[in-house]
């Protein structure tokens, strides 16, 4: 977002300043999208999180507690948005 300054000598700036969603393409941060992209779009993970309840259900069956992404983001990563994981699994397993 570019705020406008004007001051009472007509002088006008612009500032970029950040946004209201200061977030990661839609997610909460970088960890919890980059957690999420993996499971999303490598078949495996993505078929073991179709069967799953839970972020946890995910790690319990897929053996990746303690494992890192690709990019090197722990799957226990403590910046992970639990709680947006766990919707994105439970959408994954209608």
């Amino acid at each position: 977002m570019t705020t406008v300054y004007v001051t009472p000598d007509h002088d006008i700036s612009m500032v970029n300043s950040p946004t209201e969603d200061a977030t990661y393409n839609g997610w909460t941060n970088y960890e919890t999208w980059n957690v999420s992209l993996y499971i999303q779009n490598e078949y495996d993970l993505y078929k073991i999180a179709c069967g799953c309840d839970t972020y946890q259900d995910f790690l319990n069956w897929s053996g990746l507690d303690g494992s890192v992404t690709p990019d090197g983001v722990s799957y226990t990563d403590s910046g992970l948005d639990i709680d947006e994981l766990d919707e994105m699994i439970d959408e994954l397993s209608r």
